[in-house]
């Protein structure tokens, strides 16, 4: 059974196949399957950060922590 892969790994993964796909775009210019395959890319990118920031853990206020200063 394989492990489920964790949402920072996934959404890492991803923006290094955005790079490519825009990197193989410059190379060898736009055309429409290039820009769906981006496009997909980066729906998912955008879905995962929306879903980590849903349930993102509350941050905790700097004022709580001892050694917070201002600069």
């Amino acid at each position: 059974m394989e492990k489920e892969m964790d949402k920072s790994e996934l959404l890492a993964r991803l923006k290094v196949r955005r790079s490519i796909a825009i990197t193989a775009m410059l190379k060898s210019g736009e055309n429409d399957k290039s820009l769906v395959a981006l496009s997909a890319i980066q729906g998912s990118i955008s879905a995962i950060e929306a879903h980590m920031a849903e349930k993102a853990e509350p941050a905790g206020s700097p004022w709580n922590d001892p050694h917070f200063k201002l600069a």
